[in-house]
Protein backbone atom coordinates (compact mmCIF):
# COMPACT_ATOMS: atom_id res chain seq x y z
CA UNK A 1 0.00 0.00 0.00
CA UNK A 2 2.83 2.77 1.07
CA UNK A 3 4.53 1.95 -2.26
CA UNK A 4 1.12 3.10 -4.00
CA UNK A 5 0.93 6.38 -1.59
CA UNK A 6 4.26 7.26 -2.86
CA UNK A 7 7.79 8.33 -1.52
CA UNK A 8 9.69 11.68 -1.03
CA UNK A 9 13.39 11.45 -1.54
CA UNK A 10 15.43 13.15 0.91
CA UNK A 11 19.16 12.85 1.91
CA UNK A 12 19.36 9.75 4.14
CA UNK A 13 17.07 7.83 1.64
CA UNK A 14 13.73 7.71 0.82
CA UNK A 15 10.99 8.66 3.42
CA UNK A 16 8.03 6.17 2.71
CA UNK A 17 5.53 8.37 5.64
CA UNK A 18 1.95 8.89 3.81
CA UNK A 19 1.81 12.27 5.76
CA UNK A 20 5.18 12.96 4.64
CA UNK A 21 4.86 12.07 0.79
CA UNK A 22 0.82 13.97 1.26
CA UNK A 23 3.06 17.02 2.18
CA UNK A 24 5.85 16.38 -0.69
CA UNK A 25 7.79 16.76 2.73
CA UNK A 26 6.62 19.63 4.34
CA UNK A 27 4.72 17.21 6.80
CA UNK A 28 7.80 15.62 8.29
CA UNK A 29 7.97 16.42 11.91
CA UNK A 30 11.19 15.59 11.84
CA UNK A 31 11.98 18.36 9.37
CA UNK A 32 14.66 15.84 7.22
CA UNK A 33 16.62 15.07 10.31
CA UNK A 34 15.63 11.10 8.75
CA UNK A 35 18.68 9.19 10.51
CA UNK A 36 17.26 6.85 13.08
CA UNK A 37 13.67 7.70 11.49
CA UNK A 38 11.54 4.11 10.82
CA UNK A 39 9.83 5.55 7.71
CA UNK A 40 12.90 5.97 5.70
CA UNK A 41 14.76 3.89 3.70
CA UNK A 42 18.21 4.45 2.69
CA UNK A 43 19.09 4.26 -0.58
CA UNK A 44 23.09 3.79 -1.08
CA UNK A 45 23.55 3.65 -4.78
CA UNK A 46 23.89 6.96 -5.44
CA UNK A 47 26.45 7.62 -2.91
CA UNK A 48 28.59 4.68 -3.71
CA UNK A 49 28.12 5.69 -7.31
CA UNK A 50 29.77 8.91 -6.39
CA UNK A 51 32.42 7.14 -4.61
CA UNK A 52 33.61 4.93 -7.22
CA UNK A 53 33.66 7.87 -9.43
CA UNK A 54 35.62 10.10 -6.84
CA UNK A 55 38.42 8.10 -7.24
CA UNK A 56 39.74 7.68 -10.81
CA UNK A 57 38.53 11.81 -10.94
CA UNK A 58 40.67 12.74 -7.55
CA UNK A 59 43.76 10.55 -8.96
CA UNK A 60 43.60 11.94 -12.73
CA UNK A 61 44.04 15.59 -11.22
CA UNK A 62 46.44 14.75 -9.49
CA UNK A 63 44.94 15.25 -5.62
CA UNK A 64 46.44 13.17 -3.37
CA UNK A 65 44.21 10.10 -2.78
CA UNK A 66 43.02 9.53 1.22
CA UNK A 67 39.41 8.28 2.35
CA UNK A 68 38.83 12.38 4.01
CA UNK A 69 39.52 13.42 0.05
CA UNK A 70 37.29 11.19 -1.36
CA UNK A 71 34.97 11.62 0.83
CA UNK A 72 34.94 15.34 0.53
CA UNK A 73 34.74 14.79 -3.42
CA UNK A 74 31.92 12.52 -3.22
CA UNK A 75 30.35 14.50 -1.09
CA UNK A 76 29.87 11.97 1.92
CA UNK A 77 31.39 11.42 5.38
CA UNK A 78 33.98 8.88 5.92
CA UNK A 79 31.43 6.72 8.30
CA UNK A 80 29.85 5.72 4.85
CA UNK A 81 33.44 4.56 3.59
CA UNK A 82 34.26 3.23 6.88
CA UNK A 83 30.88 1.10 6.93
CA UNK A 84 31.01 -0.35 3.13
CA UNK A 85 34.54 -1.94 3.48
CA UNK A 86 34.78 -3.05 -0.80
CA UNK A 87 34.75 1.05 -1.09
CA UNK A 88 37.26 1.79 1.37
CA UNK A 89 39.69 -1.03 -0.20
CA UNK A 90 39.35 0.43 -3.53
CA UNK A 91 40.26 3.84 -1.87
CA UNK A 92 42.96 2.06 0.30
CA UNK A 93 44.02 0.49 -3.33
CA UNK A 94 43.97 3.43 -5.13
CA UNK A 95 46.21 5.11 -2.36
CA UNK A 96 48.94 2.52 -2.43
CA UNK A 97 49.09 3.15 -6.22
CA UNK A 98 50.86 6.44 -7.08
CA UNK A 99 49.71 8.59 -10.19
CA UNK A 100 51.96 10.25 -11.63
CA UNK A 101 54.34 10.33 -14.36
CA UNK A 102 57.83 11.18 -14.35
CA UNK A 103 58.98 14.50 -15.70
CA UNK A 104 59.78 13.97 -19.20
CA UNK A 105 56.78 11.67 -19.22
CA UNK A 106 58.62 8.90 -21.05
CA UNK A 107 57.15 6.08 -19.09
CA UNK A 108 54.75 6.03 -16.46
CA UNK A 109 55.62 5.44 -12.66
CA UNK A 110 54.12 2.37 -11.50
CA UNK A 111 54.40 0.10 -7.89
CA UNK A 112 56.99 -1.94 -9.34
CA UNK A 113 59.53 0.48 -10.76
CA UNK A 114 59.04 2.64 -7.62
CA UNK A 115 60.05 -0.72 -5.41
CA UNK A 116 63.16 -1.38 -8.43
CA UNK A 117 64.57 1.98 -7.50
CA UNK A 118 64.30 1.70 -3.88
CA UNK A 119 66.09 -1.60 -4.06
CA UNK A 120 68.94 -0.03 -6.63
CA UNK A 121 68.91 3.14 -3.37
CA UNK A 122 69.63 0.68 -0.99
CA UNK A 123 72.03 -1.34 -2.46
CA UNK A 124 73.89 1.77 -3.42
CA UNK A 125 73.77 2.99 0.12
CA UNK A 126 74.87 -0.59 1.43
CA UNK A 127 77.78 0.18 -0.75
CA UNK A 128 78.66 3.50 0.40
CA UNK A 129 78.25 2.78 4.21
CA UNK A 130 80.95 -0.03 3.54
CA UNK A 131 83.49 2.37 1.82
CA UNK A 132 82.58 5.09 4.73
CA UNK A 133 83.59 2.17 7.00
CA UNK A 134 86.87 1.87 5.38
CA UNK A 135 88.10 5.24 5.19
CA UNK A 136 87.61 5.66 8.87
CA UNK A 137 89.83 2.48 9.56
CA UNK A 138 92.17 3.91 7.36
CA UNK A 139 92.22 7.71 8.48
CA UNK A 140 92.13 6.02 12.24
CA UNK A 141 95.10 3.96 11.40
CA UNK A 142 97.35 6.68 9.59
CA UNK A 143 96.33 9.42 12.38
CA UNK A 144 97.43 6.78 15.12
CA UNK A 145 100.70 5.99 13.53
CA UNK A 146 101.11 9.91 13.18
CA UNK A 147 100.28 10.51 16.95
CA UNK A 148 102.81 8.03 17.68
CA UNK A 149 105.72 9.18 15.83
CA UNK A 150 104.84 12.78 17.02
CA UNK A 151 104.97 11.51 20.53
CA UNK A 152 108.04 10.04 20.59
CA UNK A 153 107.17 6.93 22.70
CA UNK A 154 108.33 4.80 19.56
CA UNK A 155 111.92 5.40 19.66
CA UNK A 156 112.56 4.99 23.17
Amino acid sequence: MRRAIGEVATASGVCLEPSNVAECGHACPLRFRCVGCDHVRTDVSSRRKRVAGAIPNTAKNGISISVSGIARQARTDRTFLYQHRDLLALVHTAEREPAGHDPAGASPVNRASLQTDLANAQAHNTCLTARVQQLERRLSQASGAQAWRESGLGSV
